[in-house]
């Protein structure tokens, strides 16, 4: 992909930069799903003209591989400046009435970001994607799963104590210029947000907390008012969990399998039982930064078809939801479709998988081992009701808290950023 032009002459939609720019900046690569997420219809409902900036080429990953080499391809309007001072220069075309989303933390090489964003008073906006069930949120729905409270007892212990070390770490290497960095002045917390053990960010009690519907929820609603249907039968859709071919496992040195087709071979024997069982076909819901080739595709799914980009519509429209652990769980709540949870060896060695456990806690369910006696016996693996009771409750304790604003979620946003604007304004004249 060819570095674009620098996004304060153009505007990613090739218009002439007029007025207000919502800029972001993130590690790596931007999907087309982020620019649901992101807002950026609402952006440029209310004059703001987009810009998103990749900084892989400045934060030391010269040793790894440049992802738009590999099948994936990020959004074509994404800016990676090649040098420091290209994008320092950008820094200082960027005024107080500008929305600056800040997607990439304070780590030893970033220091330089932070410290250059500080010395030109920029201000910025940090987002919380919504509360997750993972390890610090685990459900025990029967006496026999009393192991999964030890075991995230252990592993949030361990946690505290390694982001502790590493935030100490940290403002060591930094050393005195650490007071001289500016936390973030809007913290943007989906769902019913939980504060974490520690933030990667400076200083980030400072900053106005605005508090929305989980981000998944907003996805599941926009989907709702779509007409469109990606399949015209009856279906059931399996998410694509990212076990392998996803950008992110080298991005950020991940666990993952690195030999694919055993992971596959026991999905398709899976997804071949459940067809069998309930008589209608298995579509896919590609994770939205999957790198397959068509070819690939093909071949890991058993030629079933595959659709990217369309997670909420292909939910909404689904008979029942297969899935690993992924955050459009959430959109299966919303839809209040049924859900089964699948795992296996392979899965659970993949980084973050082992939360599946602690998911499928609060839908009151079992796994189902891809390899255990459930895909090999005549019985029908059963299919859930979704009760009220259930998604109720994981509604009210993960995408929305109480009192949240029911308007659109970067609508909310974006008021009160522009009422921060205008007051600093008044008191500067």
């Amino acid at each position: 992909m060819t570095n674009l032009q620098k996004p304060n002459s153009i505007d990613s939609e090739g218009a002439s930069q007029v007025g207000r720019k919502c800029i972001m900046f993130t590690h790596h690569i931007v999907a087309e799903r982020d620019r649901v997420r992101f807002g950026e219809d609402v952006f440029r409902r209310r004059g703001y003209s987009i810009h998103y900036v990749s900084l892989w080429n400045l934060l030391g990953n010269e040793d790894k591989p440049d992802i738009e080499t590999q099948n994936f391809n990020a959004i074509p309007n994404l800016w990676k400046p090649k040098t420091q001072n290209e994008f320092l220069d950008f820094l200082d075309t960027i005024n107080p009435n500008d929305f600056v989303i800040c997607q990439v933390g304070l780590w030893k090489e970033s220091v330089w970001l932070h410290l250059a964003m500080a010395d030109r008073g920029i201000k910025y906006a940090i987002m919380n994607m919504g509360k997750f069930p993972n390890l610090q949120l685990c459900r025990i729905h029967s006496p026999r799963h009393l192991g999964r409270f030890f075991s995230a007892c252990t592993q949030n212990t361990i946690q505290l104590a390694y982001r502790i070390a590493a935030q100490i770490r940290l403002i060591r290497m930094v050393g005195p210029s650490y007071l001289k960095l500016a936390g973030p002045v809007l913290e943007i917390r989906g769902g019913t947000y939980q504060s974490p053990f520690t933030y990667v960010f400076p200083f980030p009690w400072r900053s106005r907390k605005i508090d929305v519907e989980g981000f998944e929820l907003m996805w599941a609603k926009k989907a709702a008012g779509s007409k469109s249907v990606p399949v015209q039968r009856k279906y059931a859709v399996f998410v694509d969990g990212g076990i392998t071919g996803l950008p992110d496992h080298i991005i950020w040195d991940l666990a993952y399998s690195e030999d694919p087709e055993p992971y596959f071979a026991e999905l398709r024997k899976t997804f071949d039982k459940i067809e069998r069982d309930h008589g209608i076909p298995i579509v896919i819901a590609l994770h939205p930064k999957s790198s397959y080739s068509e070819t690939e595709q093909q071949a890991a799914f058993g030629g079933r078809p595959s659709f990217i980009n369309a997670t909420p519509e292909l939910i909404k429209s689904s008979e029942f939801v297969l899935m690993h652990c992924s955050t459009a769980v959430s959109i299966a709540v919303a839809f209040r479709k049924p859900i089964l949870f699948l795992t296996s060896k392979i899965v659970r060695s993949v980084a973050d998988m082992h939360a599946i456990a602690y998911l499928a806690g609060w839908f009151e369910q079992d796994l189902i081992d891809m390899n255990g006696d459930a895909i090999d016996q005549p019985r029908k693996i059963p299919i859930p009701t979704p009760t009220e009771r259930v998604y109720g409750r994981f509604m009210r304790n993960f995408l929305k808290a109480d009192k949240v604003d029911d308007r659109q979620t970067w609508d909310v946003v974006l008021d009160a950023f522009e009422e921060m604007v205008n007051r600093h304004q008044v008191a500067a004249k």
